[in-house]
């Protein structure tokens, strides 16, 4: 659609930078001699890639200078967390080590004083396109080399684990919240300071209840979808 493209090539060079209104419909309009409707067309198309937003009495803001196809996660079981992995493909941006962070503690049960391995990273749709989404895990200590090796495999980091030291992961949680993005986050996404997101807080646990490893995933609300596909068992007889 040629009136999109005009939009979205000034929103890449600047033209209409992040956080800045479009101009009004009626004057986009005029400006390049098409209807007020071509306009909307264009607009929406805009809005459901994730580059303009509709605020009332704000009018159409810039909010990312990148289209994004909304990632879908589909779970009814752990393999729609492989499926998750199999379908992007994970940059990591630093490795490092930390005692218990403060700011998880309030949602997940995390022994104080504990180290921890720390990982940083974005990930993107595996066919490419932008970041959908950045990661923050935790990994014991203990198991520094299976943290190593996270990022080298398509298997999730709890497998890895597993393989590598036995440990059997008999639990894993997984906690949805309401978020929004900080300046270092938005950055990485390409999206406007304070962009809702979703977060994902996910713990692993053994058998006996130990935690071995934890983390969060946040994703723009506009780049996700999630679905759940729950069985019904048969009524009893």
């Amino acid at each position: 659609m040629e009136i999109a493209n005009r939009i979205e090539t000034g929103i890449a060079d600047g033209t209409y930078p992040i956080g800045a209104a479009l101009p009004r419909e009626v004057d986009m309009s005029s400006e390049w001699g098409v209807s007020r409707n071509t306009v909307r067309a264009a607009l929406a198309k805009l809005s459901d890639a994730g580059m303009v937003r509709r605020i009332k009495r704000k009018g159409t803001i810039v909010q990312s200078r990148l289209a994004v196809q909304p990632h879908r996660l589909e779970m009814s079981a752990i393999e729609g967390l492989r499926q998750y992995v199999r379908s992007t493909r994970l940059t990591l941006l630093s490795r490092g080590s930390a005692r218990s962070p403060q700011s998880l503690s309030a949602f997940i049960p995390i022994p104080p004083d504990r180290r921890w391995q720390v990982m940083r990273g974005v990930r993107h749709a595996a066919d490419g396109g932008p970041p959908v989404a950045t990661i923050k895990f935790f990994v014991d200590a203990r198991f520094a080399d299976a943290a190593a090796q996270y990022g080298n495999t398509d298997g999730l980091l709890y497998e890895v684990i597993e393989s590598m030291h036995g440990v059997r992961a008999a639990r894993f949680d997984i906690l949805i919240r309401a978020a929004r993005l900080s300046a270092g986050e938005a950055k990485l996404l390409a999206c406007p300071v304070s962009t809702p997101a979703v977060q994902m807080i996910e713990s692993v646990f053994t058998q006996e209840g130990e935690l071995i490893e934890f983390g969060s995933l946040l994703v723009p609300q506009d780049r996700l979808r999630l679905s759940y596909s729950l069985q019904i068992p048969p009524p009893r007889v």
